[in-house]
C-alpha cells in the first residue's frame, strides 16, 4: 500500500515548533508527559489537542496521545485495521498503536513502559473552566488512577488552548484553504437553491463541493429555510422543497487538515422583506464600529460597550453580538473546542497588537474569506435569487471594513433605518483561547410581520 502522501500535513519544521514550545511549557509546570485525549466528538473538536502534536484525526479517529517530555509520542488510535494508514499518511509520529483492551489500560501500560509509573502527568479533556463537563470518560481516568496509583494527574485547563494561540504561516496558509472551501459553499447553495428544490438536495451540493475540493468530514453545517426562520439555524435540512419568499440561513465551518473557518450567510429567494435590510443596515454600521475602536492596548469590554452603544442609537436592541479572534487565524484541528466560552476574568483584557494588525489587513483586502460575518434569520448578507427558473439579479453584499460589492447585474442598494426597538441583557463569557468573545441576548419586540418573532445578530469584531 502505497503512503498517503495527499493527507494535508504540516512540515517537520513545524512539528519541532510545537513540539519544543509544548516541552518549554511541560519544563515550567513540572510535567513529565502529557495525555492528550483526543476523543471525537463535537465534530471532531475534541481532538484539537492532539492533533495539534500529531496530524492523526478526521473522519471521527480517536488520537489518545501520550506526549512525554522526551522522547518520541505515542498516538494511540481505536482499531488496528487503520494503524498502518496513520504510519504512512503522516510523519510526525512513528509510534501509532491501537489501543489494546481500553484506552485507559493503553496508557498505563505506555506511561509504564516510559519508566513514568511515579511522574506528573498532565491531561486534558478533564472538566474546568474550558468545559465544565469534559469530555474523557470517568472508566479511562478511574482506571488510571488504579493502574497506576502513584502518577499525580494534573488537569491541563487551558495550557494547550494558550500555546495554541499563536498561528505559524503554515497554520494561516492552511486556513486560507479552508476558507476558500467556504466560497465553493457559497457559490453552491447560490446556484442551487431555487424554489422546487428540496432543502437537503442544496445542503448536499454545498456538502459535496466542501469534500470534493479536499475538505474533511465531520465539521459543523447548521441549516435552516423558512419565510420567517428561527434565528438560529438547525442541525439538519428537511425533504421540503424550497419556495419564493424562503429565507436559507446557514453557519458552517469548512475544513481542511482539521482546521476550518467559519462562515455565516442568509439567502433569500426573492426579495428580502424591508425590516431584514434595515438589520442589515444596523449590523454593518455596529461593525464599522468596532473595526474603527479595536486597536493595541483597546479593552474588549470597552469596545463592545461601543458597539452596543451603535446599535441602540440605530434603534435596536441585541439579540447576541459577541467577538471572535486570534492573533493568528482559527484552525479546529487547532480550533480547540470552540466555541466554548470560559470565565469572564479576562473580560477587560486588552487587545493585543498582533489581533489589531491582522484586523487591519483584513480590513483592507475586503476579503470575506477571513473574516467573521453577521446574520439575522432574514437578509443579514442577503444573497438575492430569483423566484423563478433564473437567476435575475444576484447581489452579493461583503462586509469588510466598508467595502460592499455586487457579484452580478444592475444591484439596489437603499439607505436602510431601524424600525422597532428591543429589550435586552448581557452575558459576558470567553472562548477558549484569548481574546474574550462576549455575548448580548435578548427576545425581539416586534418583527418584520408585527409580531414577537425572535431576530438574532451576531457581531464579530475580530477575525479568526
Amino acid at each position: 500500500m502505497r503512503k498517503l502522501v495527499e493527507y494535508p500535513t504540516p512540515s517537520l519544521a513545524e512539528r519541532d515548533r510545537r513540539w519544543a514550545a509544548v516541552r518549554k511549557e511541560m519544563d515550567a509546570r513540572g510535567l513529565d508527559c502529557l495525555i492528550l485525549c483526543g476523543w471525537p466528538a463535537m465534530w471532531d473538536f475534541n481532538i484539537a489537542n492532539a492533533r495539534y502534536l500529531c496530524p492523526i484525526g478526521g473522519n471521527a479517529e480517536f488520537n489518545v496521545l501520550v506526549f512525554p517530555r522526551a522522547g518520541e509520542p505515542t498516538s494511540f488510535i481505536y482499531s488496528p485495521v487503520f494503524t498502518d494508514y496513520w504510519r504512512g499518511a503522516q510523519n510526525w509520529v512513528s509510534d501509532v498503536r491501537p489501543k489494546r483492551g481500553t484506552f485507559g489500560d493503553s496508557v498505563a501500560d505506555r506511561l509504564a513502559e516510559l519508566g513514568l509509573a511515579g511522574a506528573t502527568v498532565g491531561i486534558d479533556g478533564l472538566a474546568g473552566p474550558l468545559d465544565p463537563d469534559g469530555w474523557v470518560p470517568h472508566s479511562m481516568y478511574a482506571r488510571l488512577r488504579e493502574r497506576l496509583p502513584k502518577v499525580t494527574l494534573v488537569n491541563l485547563d487551558d495550557m494547550m488552548e494558550k500555546l495554541r494561540t499563536v498561528k505559524s504561516a503554515e497554520e494561516i496558509a492552511i486556513l486560507e484553504k479552508a476558507a476558500a472551501l467556504g466560497d465553493l459553499m457559497l457559490q453552491a447553495c447560490r446556484d442551487t437553491a431555487r424554489p422546487g428544490v428540496k432543502e437537503c438536495e442544496v445542503y448536499a451540493r454545498m456538502m459535496e463541493v466542501m469534500l470534493a475540493n479536499g475538505g474533511e468530514e465531520p465539521t459543523l453545517f447548521l441549516w435552516a429555510a423558512d419565510a420567517h426562520p428561527y434565528p438560529h439555524p438547525f442541525r439538519v435540512p428537511t425533504t421540503r422543497p424550497l419556495a419564493k419568499g424562503d429565507m436559507i440561513i446557514c453557519e458552517m465551518h469548512p475544513k481542511f487538515g482539521g482546521y476550518f473557518t467559519h462562515i455565516e450567510r442568509t439567502f433569500c429567494l426573492g426579495e428580502p422583506e424591508p425590516r431584514y435590510l434595515d438589520i442589515y443596515d444596523a449590523c454593518l454600521a455596529a461593525y464599522r464600529r468596532g473595526l474603527d475602536l479595536f486597536k493595541p492596548r483597546a479593552k474588549i469590554s470597552q469596545v463592545m460597550d461601543a458597539v452596543r452603544d451603535t446599535i441602540e442609537g440605530s434603534g435596536f436592541g441585541i439579540c447576541e453580538a459577541g467577538i471572535q479572534g486570534r492573533r493568528r487565524g482559527r484552525p479546529q484541528g487547532d480550533r480547540g473546542r470552540i466555541p466554548r466560552r470560559h470565565g469572564v476574568r479576562h473580560e477587560h483584557r486588552p487587545v493585543r497588537s498582533e489581533m489589531a494588525q491582522r484586523r487591519n489587513r483584513l480590513r483592507l483586502r475586503g476579503d470575506h474569506r477571513h473574516h467573521r460575518e453577521w446574520r439575522a434569520p432574514a437578509a443579514l448578507f442577503p444573497h438575492r435569487v430569483s423566484a423563478g427558473a433564473g437567476v435575475a439579479r444576484t447581489t452579493h453584499l461583503v462586509i469588510c471594513g466598508s467595502r460592499t460589492s455586487s457579484t452580478s447585474g444592475a444591484s439596489s442598494q437603499r439607505p436602510q433605518r431601524a424600525m422597532f426597538r428591543v429589550a435586552y441583557r448581557t452575558t459576558r463569557g470567553m472562548l477558549n483561547e484569548p481574546p474574550i468573545r462576549a455575548f448580548i441576548r435578548s427576545p425581539v419586540v416586534g418583527s418584520s410581520v408585527g409580531t414577537r418573532a425572535p431576530i438574532r445578530v451576531r457581531i464579530y469584531g475580530i477575525l479568526g
